[in-house]
């Protein structure tokens, strides 16, 4: 893409010229950009959309994820094929007393809220569903046979000299080892997912984990329930990155600016949740849950409705545009 400018009249904004070549066309439009920090990504809109994007961030019931909630980076092991486990490994070197519940991957939970019963179906299947955690308040894994043999075998595999592993002491001792009750894709495919964390897993750096801020800590299901709709995904192909096979990856910072709607909508979760369920989760190409948060969105904000329709079209060709660029 070709981007060039002319000065404005005002010295805050430029007329700004994008030129795109895309699959043998030619795609120009301009726009009149002001001096914010607005990210880049949002010319890529025509003008109504743009305009019907300002409109919600001043709508009442719509907030920055920040103002509500606190998401970051979750625990950082330096060694996740090591430290992440199945059951099976559990039990061959005898490290249930070290073993804390785990969510490896959000693919693990097609539903909006993680449960135990989600967690034991992980297990079932094989997954790594298990962090090892060797604190310093926890028993000594020196003083057992088999969780000396296992960390001897992180030895062999060169884990000490790793940067996170080597920046320890000792090196098997992983810092910050606490759970979060929201947790929010790093990466994801079609969309970002949030997920209310009722069996209590932990989770590593390839989730998010946070909190609600204190006004709002009974309000978690609320965030939940109406983060999966078209405005809130819109603003996630706004505010994230792209990488290879159209990945979109959101850092903390990026989450904190997401617009999503905070409203009496906890109500709604179980229902949801089960429409994720049933559409598969991550795995479902149909944007079944988008559809279903969108209804009750606007149910409970009926003044987002006039611009709705150009934010669910906004949102569908970014999307797509990801996927093919």
């Amino acid at each position: 893409m070709i981007v060039s400018g002319r000065r404005a009249d005002r010295a805050d904004a430029r007329e700004v010229r994008f030129v795109e070549h895309a699959k043998g066309q030619t795609r120009q439009w301009s726009h009149r950009i002001r001096a914010t920090g607005d990210a880049w990504l949002r010319y890529l809109l025509t003008e109504n959309e743009i305009k019907a994007v300002e409109i919600a961030e001043q709508l009442p019931g719509f907030v920055r994820l920040n103002s509500v909630a606190r998401i970051g980076v979750a625990i950082v092991t330096g060694a996740n094929d090591f430290f992440t486990v199945d059951d099976a490994t559990i039990d061959a070197y005898k490290l249930q007393q070290w073993a804390r519940p785990l969510l490896a991957r959000t693919a693990d939970s097609t539903g909006l809220v993680f449960y135990k019963r989600d967690h034991a179906a992980a297990r079932k299947a094989g997954r790594k569903a298990w962090l090892i955690d060797f604190s310093a308040d926890r028993p000594s894994p020196m003083r057992n046979p088999s969780a000396a043999y296992y960390l001897q075998h992180g030895e062999k595999l060169g884990l000490p000299k790793r940067y996170k592993c080597g920046i320890r002491e000792p090196w098997y001792r992983v810092p910050d080892v606490r759970t979060g009750r929201l947790l929010l894709t790093k990466r994801s495919h079609r969309h970002p997912r949030l997920l209310l964390n009722s069996a209590e897993v932990f989770t590593t750096d390839t989730i998010y984990r946070g909190e609600m801020r204190s006004p709002f800590a009974a309000r978690i299901r609320d965030l939940v329930a109406g983060f999966h709709n078209s405005l809130t995904m819109l603003s996630a192909e706004l505010e994230g990155r792209t990488y290879g096979g159209g990945v979109l990856e959101l850092v903390p910072t990026e989450v904190a600016r997401l617009i999503v709607p905070f409203a009496s909508l906890g109500k709604h979760l179980k229902h949801l949740d089960s429409v994720s369920r049933e559409s598969g989760g991550q795995a479902d190409s149909t944007d079944a849950l988008i559809a279903a948060t969108d209804e009750v969105v606007l149910k409970a904000l009926p003044a987002a409705k006039p611009i709705f329709d150009t934010i669910i079209a906004a949102r569908a060709r970014l999307m797509n545009r990801r996927f093919i660029g």
